[in-house]
């Protein structure tokens, strides 16, 4: 049997020494042990509940709301479109855009010059 580790009271330093860098840590994107474990029983659930066919009736029975819910955790928070004006001006502009008659063939036909 080990001997037990006595107490001194003093901090050890547990930063890495000057120049080393380090261990490369996790990937990006990989879950650790315990949240891909959670993720694995959820899917598992949710297959045994039936999957998408569960999704579907969710989505058209009268608790609509848990459907939502779902969906509103699911899709991203923030879409950047790359748009530098406000959402209401390019709500505005498409909705002008709407109104203008579509031009038959525009840009089909090639135009020959002189």
């Amino acid at each position: 049997m080990s001997e037990p580790i006595k107490q001194t009271g003093e901090k050890r330093d547990t930063k890495f020494p000057e120049g080393h860098p380090g261990g490369p840590g996790r990937p990006k994107g990989v879950h650790n042990k315990t949240s891909q474990a959670v993720i694995n029983d959820i899917l598992a659930a949710y297959e045994e509940v039936g999957g998408v066919k569960y999704l579907v009736e969710l989505a058209r029975s009268k608790d609509k709301k848990t459907f939502c819910r779902l969906l509103e955790r699911i899709l991203p928070k923030e879409i950047n479109l790359g748009i530098k004006q406000s959402a209401d001006e390019w709500i505005i502009n498409l909705i002008n855009q709407a109104k203008e008659p579509p031009t038959p063939l525009a840009g089909l036909v090639e135009h020959e010059s002189p």
